[in-house]
């Protein structure tokens, strides 16, 4: 499996990140704990990618599971 780099904007990671939150809270309350373990972490790693963009501007990667040729 390659992993590819996609450009992305800080809005379209900010309205992720805030998409990420509201499913995480939605998890929580249906006391989905370990759903919401998980996706705390995934929550946590977008937060962190998005203090690592520079500018308005950064890059997410991507699982390529395309089969190999």
């Amino acid at each position: 499996m390659a992993i590819e780099r996609l450009p992305i904007s800080r809005n379209a990671l900010e309205i992720i990140i805030s998409d990420a939150r509201d499913l995480l809270d939605t998890l929580e309350a249906a006391g989905l704990e370990q759903a919401a373990t998980i996706m705390a972490s995934v929550l946590d790693q977008l937060v962190c990618d998005r203090t690592g963009l520079s500018g308005t501007s950064g890059f997410m990667f991507k699982a390529d599971d395309s089969p190999a040729s």
